[in-house]
């Protein structure tokens, strides 16, 4: 039996999926499902793992999506034999790239076959610590369908932790007109219903596999493979036995100063896609390198000469924090770092410690302290798990960091939302589905609030802070005061 495991939901964006199976066709599934065989040997991370069939390890995940296209790509390929038919869900018609469709009228209809999905999940867990939703912005299901889930898990279950591994729409690298409305809409429902989201950029996420690759035209496997190997790294200290334990509610009690400020950016050393580790030459006299979205030619087989190199800590460490690393399209040095996570993977526990860790980010964060706020007294959280991510790798990492320069990605998307909304572009489709016109404006001011207190907290010092405390305790002396007399 598992001790402490995860349920995740998948929900895949697409158009056109069928929410009912055939009964034939899914006794046909449930066949091929019990009869395929493996002979990988058992993991170590029980934590996302079913194991009641003796014979069996099934991935404790549930795919949705509102069309059948993707869900039956799944069931068609050897890696589809691994997830319980039961748990793949999926509707007829498709959300058609609109929130409205996903939250109200096609997502609206599978809602009691998920919930039903998702309570049978949590009831085999032992101990559940967390339900992680991994969902895109732009479209109409990851958008619709997805604020929907999340809306009824914080009825449902408020006690659990809830996190999202979310990717954001971008302009430039943009296949929907309307991918502005699905994430301002969504973000109403993140920011205030979520525990906290690990953000990826499309733009970003694009940016790294053209200058990693020899590609010019990364595929969609190309980037799923950096967000599952940055996933991958976020979960190894829970999966695998680590030097300091960790698990998503001890990241989220480190990592979040305040409650809505808990959209996290990600960066991940060295690179790895597929059997390639692309890594960047580093010093400790260089600076710190930030986005530069216009990478030549020669920088990128500079980058493909310096493959397969050994690294020790402080080379890992700077890679960490260049923004070329990072899987958000902005620039660290428009924010302020508020708290990091290292999740530190080694195959040689003898050579690596978590002291040396630890020193190499100290030295790090001194040397670059006009980057990080000047009131938290210790941004840094390390943790060191002695399971490589592939046996070729002997040392990697991944880095999460809650940074203040990540309103510039909301101040982008609403930018578009805003000037549509003002003419209303496009809005007869929302409220086609029942939408009022009030949803799309409280949606708005709840992103500009969230900007607001991102800049807010980043221009805040530590004078800043101590004259706020001394306000509060004059207001609370006053109160008291009054409530006594």
């Amino acid at each position: 039996m598992t001790s402490s495991p995860n349920a995740r939901i998948h929900s895949h964006d697409s158009s056109h999926n069928h929410t009912f199976q055939s009964a034939h066709a899914r006794a046909l599934q449930r066949k091929r499902y019990h009869t395929a065989s493996f002979s990988s040997p058992i993991p170590h991370d029980y934590h996302f793992i079913d194991d009641n069939l003796p014979s069996r390890l099934i991935p404790r995940a549930i795919l949705i999506d509102t069309e059948p296209g993707t869900i039956n790509n799944i069931q068609s390929c050897r890696s589809g034999e691994l997830f319980s038919p039961d748990n793949m869900i999926y509707g007829t018609s498709g959300a058609g790239n609109n929130w409205a469709k996903g939250y109200y009228s096609e997502g609206k209809e599978l809602l009691d076959t998920i919930n039903d999905c998702i309570h049978k999940e949590i009831e085999q867990c032992d101990h559940i610590q967390a339900i992680q939703l991994i969902h895109s912005l732009g479209g109409g299901t990851g958008s619709g369908l997805g604020s929907l889930i999340l809306s009824t898990l914080h009825d449902e279950y408020p006690n659990i932790l809830t996190s999202t591994y979310s990717v954001i729409p971008s302009s430039k690298v943009s296949d929907t007109v309307i991918e502005p409305y699905n994430t301002v809409l969504s973000m109403n429902i993140l920011t205030d219903l979520v525990h906290q989201v690990f953000s990826f950029d499309n733009e970003a996420l694009y940016h790294l596999a053209m200058t990693n690759m020899t590609t010019v035209s990364p595929s969609y496997s190309d980037l799923n493979r950096l967000i599952a190997n940055a996933m991958s790294g976020i979960t190894s200290t829970i999966r695998y036995p680590s030097t300091v334990n960790s698990n998503y509610r001890k990241l989220a009690v480190n990592l979040i100063p305040f409650p809505r400020l808990h959209f996290y950016m990600i960066s991940q050393a060295p690179l790895i896609l597929g059997r390639e580790i692309m890594t960047s030459s580093h010093s400790l006299s260089a600076p710190i390198h930030h986005h530069n979205p216009t990478m030549t030619t020669s920088s990128r087989s500079s980058s493909s000469s310096d493959r397969y190199r050994a690294f020790d800590i402080m080379d890992i460490s700077h890679q960490l924090f260049d923004a070329k690393n990072f899987m958000s399209a902005v620039d660290p040095r428009y924010g302020k770092y508020l708290t990091c996570g290292g999740l530190f993977r080694s195959s040689d526990s003898s050579s690596l410690s978590l002291i040396a860790i630890q020193e190499a980010l100290l030295q790090l964060t001194n040397r670059y302290s006009h980057n990080f706020t000047e009131w938290i007294p210790n941004h840094m959280t390390v943790s060191l798990s002695h399971t490589p991510m592939i046996p070729s790798n002997t040392f990697s990492a991944t880095l999460i960091v809650n940074n203040t320069a990540i309103q510039e990605i909301w101040k982008r998307i609403l930018n578009q939302y805003t000037v549509m909304l003002r003419r209303k572009a496009f809005l007869h489709w929302y409220t086609a589905e029942g939408m009022d016109e009030m949803e799309f404006m409280e949606a708005e001011e709840n992103m500009k609030d969230l900007i607001t207190e991102y800049q807010q907290y980043q221009d805040m010092t530590s004078n800043d802070q101590e004259e706020e405390r001394t306000m509060a305790e004059r207001c609370y002396g006053e109160e008291e005061t009054e409530t006594l007399f």
